[in-house]
């Protein structure tokens, strides 16, 4: 038998093809610690059942499963472009706090808060991931980033 941290959790996510009372038994059969629900899908209705269901469960199996609510974090989107704007590695770019560009090589972002939070050197992404770029400077009104 291996040997386990005791600081190990097996944390699993509740979603559609889990979501029913005997495969999440059998989650906890298999070593469940932690049951993760992912706010940035589903319903409060479905999340509701969901928690019910392993609360449920871990009286009947006197256990004590946690419940994980993973919460959306930021979302930031992009603007209206006046044309495509091509991308390649290690170009520069500028994301502008406004909802349309005004010249070549800037992309609009509705961020509303102050740009001075954004720090040299941090990621941005944007397509679901596929595109990052890293902030080179932070100004009042845009973001200088090189694309990577």
């Amino acid at each position: 038998m291996p040997i386990l941290n005791k600081h190990t959790k097996i944390v699993c996510t509740i979603g559609p093809a889990s979501k029913s009372p005997t495969k999440i038994a059998s989650l906890i059969a298999s070593g469940m610690d932690v049951a993760r629900l992912n706010f940035s899908h589903g319903t409060p209705q479905s999340h509701l059942a969901n928690v019910r269901i392993v609360r449920t469960l871990n009286k009947k199996y006197r256990r004590h499963i946690r419940i994980l609510q993973d919460l959306k974090g930021n979302r930031i989107r992009i603007g209206l472009l006046k044309n495509p704007v091509p991308l390649s590695r290690k170009q520069t770019v500028f994301l502008i706090s406004a909802s349309e560009t005004k010249k070549q090589g800037e992309i609009p972002f509705d961020y509303a808060g102050p740009l001075k939070v954004f720090k040299k050197g941090i990621f941005i992404y944007i397509d679901d991931g596929n595109i990052r770029f890293q902030v080179l400077e932070s100004g009042r009104d845009a973001l200088k980033c090189a694309v990577v």
